[in-house]
């Protein structure tokens, strides 16, 4: 609704909004993620500045500070830090504790757990399948051996 509006004949068109962002990635998130969860108006940059990052997409500034006091790295000054390796894995280890997931995760419960991390429900059934091939993976390769000694070793 927000980048839409209505043509003389009824249909929805996009409107002068959905232009300018077109095409346009840092303009949408600042527009997007504008005055939320931390972060600034759209001119302060901040929605540009703490996109989703990392292997949980890590998005808004107050999600960025909170992973910053738990894992003692400055991520609000250097959101790039997420899109590392190192950074990836620290902040989705933090925020999978922080918000304690493994409650969900220990009872299968990968729609809850899913909704906590994403918000929402868009691209659930993708998701869902996906996990349900991982967690088979997983148990699969857990019959065999101690998954993590492969990692370990």
């Amino acid at each position: 609704k927000r980048f839409a509006t209505t043509d003389a004949k009824g249909n929805s068109v996009p409107n002068q909004l959905a232009l300018l962002c077109a095409r346009n990635p840092e303009k949408l998130a600042n527009n997007v993620y504008a005055n939320r969860m931390g972060n600034g108006p759209e001119a302060s940059g901040d929605g540009w500045r703490y996109h989703g990052r990392g292997w949980i997409m890590l998005t808004f500034k107050n999600n960025y500070a909170q992973m910053s006091e738990i894992t003692g790295t400055d991520y609000v000054n250097h959101p790039e830090l997420v899109a590392l390796q190192d950074g990836a894995a620290a902040t989705a280890a933090a925020y999978w504790k922080a918000n304690r997931l493994n409650a969900y995760a220990d009872k299968g419960d990968y729609k809850t757990l899913s909704e906590r991390v994403n918000g929402g429900s868009i691209g659930m059934d993708e998701r869902l399948a996906l996990t349900t091939i991982a967690v088979k993976a997983y148990t699969e390769l857990a019959a065999i051996s101690d998954p993590l000694s492969i990692y370990l070793a």
